[in-house]
Protein backbone atom coordinates (compact mmCIF):
# COMPACT_ATOMS: atom_id res chain seq x y z
CA UNK A 1 0.00 0.00 0.00
CA UNK A 2 1.29 3.71 -1.04
CA UNK A 3 1.72 5.56 1.25
CA UNK A 4 -0.48 9.38 0.96
CA UNK A 5 3.58 11.04 1.29
CA UNK A 6 6.65 9.25 2.63
CA UNK A 7 7.38 8.73 6.26
CA UNK A 8 11.26 9.19 7.22
CA UNK A 9 12.48 8.44 11.04
CA UNK A 10 15.82 7.97 12.09
CA UNK A 11 15.33 4.37 10.86
CA UNK A 12 14.52 4.57 7.19
CA UNK A 13 12.35 6.20 4.86
CA UNK A 14 8.95 4.25 4.43
CA UNK A 15 6.84 4.87 0.42
CA UNK A 16 4.63 1.58 0.69
CA UNK A 17 3.66 -0.73 2.87
CA UNK A 18 2.91 -4.36 3.37
CA UNK A 19 0.77 -5.35 6.01
CA UNK A 20 -0.26 -8.39 7.36
CA UNK A 21 -4.23 -8.74 8.34
CA UNK A 22 -5.73 -11.36 10.63
CA UNK A 23 -9.21 -12.41 9.81
CA UNK A 24 -10.90 -14.98 12.47
CA UNK A 25 -13.84 -16.61 12.00
CA UNK A 26 -15.46 -16.66 15.22
CA UNK A 27 -18.87 -18.77 15.67
CA UNK A 28 -20.04 -17.37 12.61
CA UNK A 29 -18.65 -13.51 13.31
CA UNK A 30 -15.61 -12.43 11.44
CA UNK A 31 -12.89 -10.06 12.97
CA UNK A 32 -9.83 -8.23 11.40
CA UNK A 33 -6.56 -8.06 13.23
CA UNK A 34 -3.71 -5.49 11.85
CA UNK A 35 -0.09 -6.77 12.73
CA UNK A 36 1.80 -3.50 12.62
CA UNK A 37 5.47 -4.93 12.33
CA UNK A 38 7.28 -3.34 9.09
CA UNK A 39 8.83 -4.69 6.17
CA UNK A 40 12.39 -4.11 7.66
CA UNK A 41 13.69 -5.53 11.43
CA UNK A 42 15.44 -1.36 12.35
CA UNK A 43 12.26 -0.28 14.50
CA UNK A 44 11.54 -3.80 16.00
CA UNK A 45 12.90 -7.38 15.60
CA UNK A 46 9.69 -8.23 14.37
CA UNK A 47 9.52 -7.88 10.62
CA UNK A 48 5.81 -8.59 8.23
CA UNK A 49 7.58 -11.86 7.23
CA UNK A 50 8.49 -13.09 10.29
CA UNK A 51 5.10 -12.10 11.68
CA UNK A 52 3.39 -14.23 8.87
CA UNK A 53 5.46 -17.34 9.25
CA UNK A 54 4.87 -17.30 13.17
CA UNK A 55 1.06 -16.85 12.41
CA UNK A 56 0.74 -19.68 9.69
CA UNK A 57 3.10 -22.32 11.65
CA UNK A 58 2.55 -21.85 15.14
CA UNK A 59 -0.24 -19.63 16.63
CA UNK A 60 -2.91 -20.03 14.53
CA UNK A 61 -2.53 -23.83 15.14
CA UNK A 62 -2.66 -23.25 18.78
CA UNK A 63 -6.05 -21.74 18.61
CA UNK A 64 -7.73 -23.19 16.04
CA UNK A 65 -11.17 -24.89 17.10
CA UNK A 66 -10.45 -23.84 20.29
CA UNK A 67 -13.44 -22.99 22.46
CA UNK A 68 -12.90 -20.41 25.44
CA UNK A 69 -14.65 -17.83 26.75
CA UNK A 70 -13.89 -14.38 26.01
CA UNK A 71 -11.59 -12.84 24.10
CA UNK A 72 -9.00 -12.11 26.96
CA UNK A 73 -7.90 -15.49 27.38
CA UNK A 74 -6.24 -15.55 23.83
CA UNK A 75 -3.16 -14.77 24.73
CA UNK A 76 -2.50 -17.48 27.44
CA UNK A 77 -3.33 -19.90 24.58
CA UNK A 78 0.04 -18.41 22.89
CA UNK A 79 2.19 -18.19 25.82
CA UNK A 80 4.13 -21.40 24.57
CA UNK A 81 5.79 -19.07 21.69
CA UNK A 82 8.10 -16.39 23.12
CA UNK A 83 8.22 -12.95 21.96
CA UNK A 84 6.53 -12.15 18.53
CA UNK A 85 4.10 -9.74 20.48
CA UNK A 86 3.22 -8.14 17.34
CA UNK A 87 2.01 -11.54 15.82
CA UNK A 88 0.38 -12.34 19.01
CA UNK A 89 -1.34 -8.95 19.46
CA UNK A 90 -2.39 -9.26 15.55
CA UNK A 91 -4.27 -12.54 16.05
CA UNK A 92 -5.44 -11.43 19.40
CA UNK A 93 -7.03 -8.52 18.11
CA UNK A 94 -9.08 -9.95 15.78
CA UNK A 95 -10.67 -12.08 17.84
CA UNK A 96 -11.71 -9.01 20.01
CA UNK A 97 -13.19 -7.60 16.86
CA UNK A 98 -15.24 -10.46 16.68
CA UNK A 99 -16.29 -10.35 20.33
CA UNK A 100 -17.39 -6.57 20.00
CA UNK A 101 -19.69 -7.76 16.58
CA UNK A 102 -21.32 -10.15 18.85
CA UNK A 103 -21.98 -8.09 21.47
CA UNK A 104 -23.49 -5.50 19.15
CA UNK A 105 -20.99 -2.82 20.63
CA UNK A 106 -17.88 -0.61 19.29
CA UNK A 107 -14.75 -2.36 20.33
CA UNK A 108 -14.10 0.78 22.43
CA UNK A 109 -16.82 0.13 24.33
CA UNK A 110 -16.51 -3.57 24.97
CA UNK A 111 -12.95 -2.95 27.05
CA UNK A 112 -14.18 0.03 28.87
CA UNK A 113 -14.38 3.40 26.91
CA UNK A 114 -16.71 5.77 28.04
CA UNK A 115 -15.95 8.37 25.47
CA UNK A 116 -17.29 9.47 21.99
CA UNK A 117 -14.22 11.34 21.23
CA UNK A 118 -10.52 12.39 22.55
CA UNK A 119 -7.99 14.73 21.74
CA UNK A 120 -5.77 13.39 18.66
CA UNK A 121 -1.97 14.14 18.72
CA UNK A 122 -0.20 13.30 15.04
CA UNK A 123 3.16 12.29 14.22
CA UNK A 124 5.37 13.98 11.65
CA UNK A 125 8.06 12.44 9.81
CA UNK A 126 11.51 14.13 9.39
CA UNK A 127 11.65 16.74 6.10
CA UNK A 128 14.44 18.26 4.09
CA UNK A 129 14.19 21.61 5.36
CA UNK A 130 12.69 23.57 8.73
CA UNK A 131 10.35 25.21 6.03
CA UNK A 132 8.87 22.04 4.55
CA UNK A 133 8.28 20.46 8.35
CA UNK A 134 6.41 23.61 9.61
CA UNK A 135 4.39 23.40 6.82
CA UNK A 136 3.62 19.94 7.39
CA UNK A 137 2.41 20.83 11.12
CA UNK A 138 0.68 23.79 9.72
CA UNK A 139 -1.50 21.51 7.83
CA UNK A 140 -2.03 18.79 10.48
CA UNK A 141 -2.79 21.23 13.11
CA UNK A 142 -5.31 22.90 10.26
CA UNK A 143 -7.04 19.49 10.15
CA UNK A 144 -7.34 19.57 14.27
CA UNK A 145 -4.47 17.31 15.94
CA UNK A 146 -4.03 18.75 18.92
CA UNK A 147 -0.56 17.63 19.91
CA UNK A 148 2.38 17.19 17.27
CA UNK A 149 5.46 14.81 17.54
CA UNK A 150 8.27 15.02 15.08
CA UNK A 151 10.83 12.59 14.49
CA UNK A 152 14.00 13.49 14.88
CA UNK A 153 18.14 12.21 13.93
CA UNK A 154 21.42 13.93 14.52
CA UNK A 155 21.58 16.91 12.66
CA UNK A 156 17.84 16.83 12.12
CA UNK A 157 16.88 17.97 15.38
CA UNK A 158 17.36 21.52 17.29
CA UNK A 159 17.09 23.67 14.33
CA UNK A 160 13.77 21.81 13.53
CA UNK A 161 12.18 22.36 17.42
CA UNK A 162 13.87 25.61 17.43
CA UNK A 163 11.88 26.61 14.10
CA UNK A 164 8.72 24.96 15.36
CA UNK A 165 8.42 26.90 19.08
CA UNK A 166 9.57 30.24 16.58
CA UNK A 167 6.24 29.44 14.09
CA UNK A 168 3.69 27.83 16.92
CA UNK A 169 4.87 29.21 20.15
CA UNK A 170 1.75 27.77 21.61
CA UNK A 171 1.34 24.19 20.54
CA UNK A 172 1.99 21.07 23.06
CA UNK A 173 5.24 19.48 21.30
CA UNK A 174 7.23 16.37 21.65
CA UNK A 175 10.20 14.98 19.98
CA UNK A 176 11.09 10.88 18.93
CA UNK A 177 14.57 9.82 18.31
CA UNK A 178 13.66 5.82 17.95
CA UNK A 179 16.99 5.03 19.13
CA UNK A 180 19.60 7.74 17.66
CA UNK A 181 21.40 8.98 20.07
CA UNK A 182 23.90 7.75 23.26
CA UNK A 183 23.95 9.02 26.71
CA UNK A 184 27.08 10.68 25.34
CA UNK A 185 24.92 13.05 23.56
CA UNK A 186 22.99 14.30 26.62
CA UNK A 187 24.01 17.91 26.09
CA UNK A 188 21.58 18.52 23.43
CA UNK A 189 18.57 16.95 25.24
CA UNK A 190 19.71 19.62 27.76
CA UNK A 191 19.72 22.48 24.52
CA UNK A 192 16.19 20.50 23.57
CA UNK A 193 14.74 21.15 26.81
CA UNK A 194 14.77 24.67 26.23
CA UNK A 195 11.49 24.36 23.90
CA UNK A 196 9.22 23.26 26.38
CA UNK A 197 8.92 19.43 25.25
CA UNK A 198 5.80 17.42 26.71
CA UNK A 199 8.52 14.79 26.74
CA UNK A 200 11.57 13.12 24.26
CA UNK A 201 10.72 9.99 23.34
CA UNK A 202 13.24 6.84 23.05
CA UNK A 203 16.24 8.60 22.67
CA UNK A 204 18.70 6.01 23.56
CA UNK A 205 19.14 2.43 22.63
CA UNK A 206 16.38 0.18 21.89
CA UNK A 207 16.42 -1.97 24.39
CA UNK A 208 19.08 -0.03 26.93
CA UNK A 209 16.74 0.58 30.16
CA UNK A 210 20.10 1.49 32.31
CA UNK A 211 21.44 4.41 30.02
CA UNK A 212 17.71 6.05 29.87
CA UNK A 213 17.56 6.33 33.58
CA UNK A 214 20.83 7.98 33.61
CA UNK A 215 19.87 10.45 30.83
CA UNK A 216 16.72 10.44 32.77
CA UNK A 217 18.77 11.76 35.90
CA UNK A 218 19.86 15.15 34.12
CA UNK A 219 16.67 15.97 32.62
CA UNK A 220 13.48 17.82 34.33
CA UNK A 221 12.04 17.29 30.64
CA UNK A 222 9.93 13.69 30.66
CA UNK A 223 11.70 10.85 28.70
CA UNK A 224 8.85 8.33 27.27
CA UNK A 225 10.12 4.70 26.25
CA UNK A 226 8.45 2.90 23.65
CA UNK A 227 10.74 0.00 22.33
CA UNK A 228 11.82 -0.49 26.01
CA UNK A 229 8.67 -1.73 26.83
CA UNK A 230 8.04 -5.66 25.89
CA UNK A 231 6.65 -6.91 30.00
CA UNK A 232 4.76 -5.95 32.51
CA UNK A 233 7.47 -6.10 34.98
CA UNK A 234 9.90 -3.76 32.41
CA UNK A 235 6.93 -1.45 32.56
CA UNK A 236 6.96 -1.42 36.14
CA UNK A 237 10.60 -1.52 36.71
CA UNK A 238 10.72 2.00 34.22
CA UNK A 239 8.64 3.66 36.35
CA UNK A 240 11.68 3.95 39.22
CA UNK A 241 12.73 7.06 36.71
CA UNK A 242 12.02 7.83 33.19
CA UNK A 243 8.71 9.61 33.45
CA UNK A 244 6.60 8.75 30.11
CA UNK A 245 6.24 5.60 28.64
CA UNK A 246 4.27 5.43 25.15
CA UNK A 247 3.31 1.66 25.36
CA UNK A 248 2.06 0.24 22.40
CA UNK A 249 -0.44 -2.59 22.21
CA UNK A 250 1.43 -4.24 19.66
CA UNK A 251 4.90 -4.13 21.53
CA UNK A 252 3.49 -5.04 24.21
CA UNK A 253 0.79 -7.19 23.66
CA UNK A 254 -2.21 -9.02 25.75
CA UNK A 255 -5.10 -6.16 26.87
CA UNK A 256 -4.68 -8.05 29.84
CA UNK A 257 -1.18 -7.41 30.50
CA UNK A 258 -2.02 -3.42 29.26
CA UNK A 259 -4.87 -3.19 31.62
CA UNK A 260 -1.89 -4.39 34.35
CA UNK A 261 0.25 -2.22 33.51
CA UNK A 262 -1.72 0.92 33.43
CA UNK A 263 -2.66 0.04 37.08
CA UNK A 264 1.09 -0.02 37.75
CA UNK A 265 1.28 3.83 36.25
CA UNK A 266 -1.77 4.58 38.26
CA UNK A 267 -0.64 3.20 41.69
CA UNK A 268 2.92 4.10 40.87
CA UNK A 269 2.50 7.63 39.59
CA UNK A 270 -0.16 8.69 42.20
CA UNK A 271 2.32 7.83 44.82
CA UNK A 272 5.37 9.81 43.28
CA UNK A 273 2.83 12.49 42.37
CA UNK A 274 4.89 13.18 38.82
CA UNK A 275 3.35 14.45 35.96
CA UNK A 276 2.30 11.39 34.66
CA UNK A 277 2.63 8.69 31.54
CA UNK A 278 1.52 8.60 28.30
CA UNK A 279 0.27 5.51 26.90
CA UNK A 280 -0.03 4.63 23.40
CA UNK A 281 -1.96 1.84 21.80
CA UNK A 282 -1.48 0.70 18.00
CA UNK A 283 -3.26 -2.12 16.89
CA UNK A 284 -6.48 -2.89 14.77
CA UNK A 285 -7.16 -1.97 11.21
CA UNK A 286 -6.97 1.73 11.87
CA UNK A 287 -4.17 2.02 14.62
CA UNK A 288 -6.72 4.29 16.07
CA UNK A 289 -6.80 5.21 20.04
CA UNK A 290 -10.19 4.48 21.31
CA UNK A 291 -10.11 5.31 24.72
CA UNK A 292 -8.99 8.14 26.96
CA UNK A 293 -8.83 8.06 30.55
CA UNK A 294 -7.93 10.92 33.09
CA UNK A 295 -6.77 9.94 37.00
CA UNK A 296 -4.41 11.78 39.12
CA UNK A 297 -0.54 12.15 37.98
CA UNK A 298 -2.08 9.71 34.70
CA UNK A 299 -2.46 10.71 31.48
CA UNK A 300 -3.93 7.67 29.68
CA UNK A 301 -4.57 7.28 25.63
CA UNK A 302 -5.44 3.51 25.17
CA UNK A 303 -8.04 0.63 24.68
CA UNK A 304 -6.47 -1.66 27.04
CA UNK A 305 -9.20 -2.25 29.42
CA UNK A 306 -10.58 -5.90 29.62
CA UNK A 307 -13.50 -6.89 29.75
CA UNK A 308 -14.49 -10.81 29.66
CA UNK A 309 -18.22 -12.10 28.42
CA UNK A 310 -19.01 -16.05 28.91
CA UNK A 311 -19.25 -17.09 25.05
CA UNK A 312 -17.36 -19.94 24.05
CA UNK A 313 -15.60 -18.74 20.92
CA UNK A 314 -14.58 -21.40 18.03
CA UNK A 315 -12.06 -19.53 15.44
CA UNK A 316 -11.52 -21.39 11.91
CA UNK A 317 -9.50 -19.22 9.70
CA UNK A 318 -6.90 -16.41 9.43
CA UNK A 319 -5.59 -14.61 6.05
CA UNK A 320 -2.50 -12.76 5.10
CA UNK A 321 -2.85 -9.37 3.55
CA UNK A 322 -7.02 -10.14 3.72
CA UNK A 323 -6.34 -13.15 0.23
CA UNK A 324 -4.31 -16.12 1.40
CA UNK A 325 -6.07 -18.67 3.61
CA UNK A 326 -4.08 -21.06 5.82
CA UNK A 327 -4.90 -24.22 5.22
CA UNK A 328 -6.12 -27.34 7.33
Amino acid sequence: MKLVAPFETSMERTEARRIVLVQTNVDGVTGWGECVAGESPYYSPETADTAWLILRDYLWPMIKGKEFASAGEVWDLLARVRGHNMAKAALEAAVWDAEAKQEKVPLSKLIGGVREEIACGVSVGIKESPDELAAAVQKELAAGYQRIKIKIKPGKDLELVRRLRQDFPRIKLMVDANSAYALKDWPLFKQLEGFYLMMIEQPLGWDDLYSHIELQKKLDTPICLDECVHTEEQAAAQFHTPRRRDRQQALLGRRHYRSRSHRVAEGYDSRAGRTGHRIRTAAGPHRQTYRTQRTPGLNVESRNLQRTSARPYCPHGIHRFGRSHLGD
